[in-house]
């Protein structure tokens, strides 16, 4: 799955891209006392999957679920040394597995865990591309990895830890951003700002390239098990222009419009496995770019449906049950049952003025993949990648 921001809806890639031109990397601080008992000790602030929590719209109700966390990286780097990095929680599988990236000013490492059993995929020592970072995590476990640019190639890992790489063998630079329980990965590969083909890799079958039917941005926010492709075409492709954005399905080698999307800006932003649940959103964007909209269900085959009760939600991820994840108000949320739940506000043993800065990944049994951050002043706001368990209350 990738990351997104959308209010703007922004790639992680994109964001380690800026934050990398910017300069934000920092060095590892001492280890800090208000950390969970658990919790890895991380350092430099991580570029933001989602908003910040700042303000919220959906509050704790009585009914809504409580959860507790497990922190799912790995204690000490490869190499023996404690601390070293923030960790940012990439998605979640559905036996509960959740994958990421932990950044430090020493190396750069993909983890895997449940919390309880946590580990490293990379070694933190760079190849010929670089060094990886988390950007999809499948069904079944499998992870996704993408370089910087301009890199045209990804690696994934499968549950047993061993990599495959997979080549674009085509100019420009490759995110992969959806993978299924089939093996398969979608991505987006791009040249100077202009989306040159969305890539399906399947071992069955090979690799496919579909070039957008306009000149345009885009990006994938989804892949069903059955190979259904979802995301959003943006014309014109840069930034500054005015722009309008659709959103689409790929069957085989044909973009398909979604039904109504056509009529004013939308987005297609995640689907579920099984291909039941496939959410988005549709309404305006201003001068300056940004979306906002309405939360609605698509189909390739009926008008889009409004959900009830989704207010100003920013979808993440969609299970197969139909709970929705996201952003709203600035704060890490949950839809379900017709209803927002603030997930900071539900966590159990939660520190004095930490937050739910980040979600990435909800899976059947309801557990969530996030990020945890510390206040400001306590060690420059360092990252925490946890899962997320349903408890009762």
């Amino acid at each position: 799955m990738s990351t997104r921001v959308l209010g703007r809806r922004v790639s992680v890639a994109a964001a380690i891209v800026a934050a990398a031109a910017a300069g934000t990397g920092a060095a590892a601080p001492a280890a800090s006392t208000s950390a969970p008992a658990q919790a890895n000790q991380s350092a430099a602030v991580v570029p933001a999957k989602t908003a910040a929590v700042t303000a919220g719209q959906a509050a704790r109700r009585p009914g809504a679920p409580a959860y507790r966390f497990l922190v799912v990286a790995p204690q000490r780097r490869p190499d023996g040394s404690r601390d070293g990095g923030s960790t940012q929680a990439a998605g979640i599988s559905e036996d509960g597995v959740v994958a990421g990236t932990s950044w430090s000013s020493a190396s750069t490492l993909v983890f895997a865990g449940d919390g309880t059993r946590n580990r490293w995929l990379t070694s933190g020592t760079d190849g010929p591309d670089g060094a990886p970072y988390a950007s999809a995590v499948g069904p079944d476990g499998r992870v996704v990895g993408s370089y910087a640019p301009p890199v045209g190639r990804l690696i994934t890992w499968d549950r047993a830890g061993t990599a495959r790489t997979l080549d674009a063998k085509a100019p420009g630079f490759l995110v992969g951003e959806a993978t299924n329980r089939a093996g398969q990965v979608a991505g987006t590969l791009s040249s100077t700002k202009v989306c040159a083909s969305v890539h399906v890799f399947d071992r069955a079958a090979g690799s496919r390239a579909v070039a957008p039917p306009v000149t345009s941005r885009c990006q994938v926010s989804g892949l069903s098990d059955r190979g259904l492709v979802v995301g959003t075409l943006t014309t014109p492709p840069l930034p500054h222009q005015r722009h309008f954005s659709r959103a689409f399905a790929l069957t085989g080698h044909r973009f398909v419009d979604l039904r109504g999307a056509q009529a004013k800006p939308s987005t297609a932003e995640t689907i579920s496995p099984d291909g039941a649940h496939l959410i988005g959103r549709q309404g305006t964007i201003n001068a300056t770019g940004e979306f906002t909209g309405t939360v609605v269900r698509w189909s390739t085959n009926r008008r889009p449906r409004p959900v009830p009760g989704a207010g100003t939600l920013v979808p993440q991820d969609v299970n197969n049950r139909g709970q929705i994840l996201g952003v709203a108000g600035g704060r890490a949320t949950l839809w379900t049952a017709g209803r927002l739940v603030d997930l900071t506000t539900t966590v159990r043993g939660l520190p004095r003025g930490w937050s739910i800065s980040q979600v990435s990944g909800i899976n059947e049994r309801g557990e969530i993949a996030a990020t945890l951050t510390q206040p400001i002043d306590s060690h420059q706001g360092r990252n925490h990648a946890v899962k997320l368990i349903p408890t009762r209350r």
